[in-house]
């Protein structure tokens, strides 16, 4: 029967430790593979690819406002180059196509709705380069009509000299077909660069009082090519509203897609920087929390092994009931600046074995004690034993905490900011004697009063002034500085008048130019308030 007992204990004991080695070998792989997760995730913004995408929105906008000078240039030049136009084109049907390459940030939702754009950058392309065809055929008609009329008009003027050498045109006739001649063609190069509705009609009148004269003259058109310029009047006249359409829709902007697109990825990138941020703040703390786990078993796998740490902390539990009491009576927080209570220095006076982080409670707890709580310290402090050491160690803390208040107190008395003023007078005139400063030391010291400050030490010499003061850390200096100015400015104009030279305006006194930095409080004024502190 005790032979089966022991069996079944041990099988129970082989199951148990089974299950804790399966258990610590599940919790050791959920650990790595949460940790794999986050630190992933942290890791997954490639900021490159979202840098080059942006760049190429970018080059496509540069791109687009490039296409649209030539248009213009080959709109309105007499001789058209159309090599930059096709070369624009084909940039932009490039970067489209880079733009394809969406980087991946993180979200399935950025590429369906980046998609749609491309989409309308790909159409749009698509009909600039039909209507840059049909823009370079028709433009390139309409050019060559504009430029053959002028040649035309040259043509005909030895023409017009032959004939009327021949006696074949009269002098009047020859007059009256030139200034009908230059009056169209005058009114076709108005027509090519301005839309007016009355231009179109005098081009059509001019036509047709051409065709009269030539059916007057009965001109053969050897003699006068009629027909041509009436056909290049016609082909100006119908080809310009079609060029106008044209050029019109061409420059349409792709600001309305490439916008889009970049408001579009800024907002994706932004959100991947949000979401990247928060996973870093949950892998931080998912270490934090590995490390103070880990440290806990350390901890407590080190109390086992060291039985002899337990002594100690029940000595330091008795110091800490001690302090403890003695502190209900004090609001710490209120009290101290630093909350530990110890500074770096005295807690490097306690022995290693006594001080961890785990007590730092007896740091919050040195503060200045009452009556009581002194003596029950002092009775701890005869101890032989090293709690009358720590408690010894203790009392040298508190000590020095109270110096240290006092100190700070001493030192809180002096604190305050300030600053060195030096004004210089316009062009350096020398105007400032010392009775002048006497009068602006009171002036000074009255207007500083007013925004808080106080007046330390006034120097000058004949062209310059230098004023030392303390001010509190709310007020702005330069509104002070100009309301110093102000007030000084109006006190030496009035009483200065007569020295005072090329000087029409008292904010001409003092130059635009001066001097403001911090200094330190003089030492006078720092044995004064020394002093005062000692008497006290």
């Amino acid at each position: 029967m005790t032979s089966f007992d022991d069996n079944q204990t041990g099988r129970k004991f082989l199951a148990t430790s089974t299950t804790e080695k399966l258990l610590l070998a599940f919790t050791v792989l959920l650990i790595l593979l949460s940790s794999v997760y986050l630190i992933s995730k942290s890791l997954t913004l490639n900021f490159g690819q979202y840098q080059q995408y942006r760049s190429a929105i970018v080059e496509l906008q540069e791109q687009d406002s490039i296409f649209n000078q030539e248009i213009l240039k080959s709109r309105y030049e007499l001789f058209a180059d159309y090599d930059p136009l096709v070369r624009s084109l084909a940039t932009q049907k490039t970067i489209a196509a880079r733009l394809q390459d969406i980087p991946d940030l993180g979200f399935s939702d950025e590429r369906q709705a980046i998609e749609p754009i491309l989409s309308e950058i790909r159409t749009s392309l698509e009909n600039r380069e039909n209507l840059s065809e049909r823009f370079k055929s028709r433009n390139a008609l309409l050019k060559n009509s504009l430029r053959y009329l002028p040649l035309l008009t040259t043509k005909l003027e030895a023409k017009f000299e032959a004939q009327e050498q021949a006696q074949i045109l009269t002098s009047e006739q020859i007059s009256s077909l030139r200034t009908t001649l230059n009056s169209l063609i005058r009114n076709l190069l108005l027509y090519n660069v301005a839309a007016e509705e009355k231009l179109e009609s005098d081009i059509t009148a001019l036509s047709q009082r051409l065709a009269q004269l030539d059916v007057q003259y009965e001109l053969s058109e050897e003699q006068f090519p009629t027909e041509i310029v009436k056909s290049h009047a016609n082909i100006i006249l119908k080809l310009k509203p079609q060029i106008e359409q044209l050029t019109a829709q061409l420059l349409e902007p792709l600001d309305q897609y490439t916008k889009s697109l970049e408001a579009t990825i800024d907002n994706s990138y932004q959100q991947a920087v949000d979401e990247v941020g928060v996973y870093r703040l949950l892998t931080l703390f998912w270490f934090l929390m590995l490390l103070i786990v880990a440290n806990y078993f350390l901890l407590k796998r080190w109390q086992q092994i060291n039985p002899g740490l337990s002594r100690y902390k029940k000595q330091i539990g008795k110091l800490t009931a001690v302090l403890t009491e003695l502190s209900q009576s004090q609001q710490v927080a209120s009290e101290t600046d630093n909350p530990s209570g110890l500074t770096s220095d005295s807690s490097d006076q306690l022995p290693d074995h006594l001080w961890s982080p785990g007590d730092a409670s007896l740091a919050t707890l040195a503060t200045v004690p009452s009556a009581a709580s002194k003596s029950e310290l002092v009775a701890l402090a005869d101890r032989p034993d090293e709690l009358g050491q720590l408690a010894q160690r203790v009392q040298d803390i508190v000590g020095k905490r109270v110096e240290s208040e006092q100190v700070a107190d001493d030192e809180k008395s002096l604190a305050s900011l300030t600053a060195c003023l030096t004004l210089i007078t316009q062009n350096r005139q020398r105007m400032i004697s010392p009775t002048t400063i006497e009068s602006l030391k009171n002036l000074f010291e009255q207007a500083l009063k007013t925004w808080g400050c106080q007046l330390i030490d006034l120097q000058g010499s004949l062209e310059q002034v230098q004023i030392i003061f303390s001010y509190p850390p709310q007020v702005q200096l330069l509104p002070l500085v100009a309301q110093l100015k102000a007030v000084s400015a109006s006190y030496l104009e009035q009483n200065l008048g007569d020295i005072i030279t090329n000087i029409n305006h008292e904010n001409q006194i003092w130059s635009s130019s001066y001097a403001l930095h911090s200094c330190d409080v003089p030492s006078s004024m720092i044995t004064e308030q020394s002093s005062i502190t000692s008497n006290k």
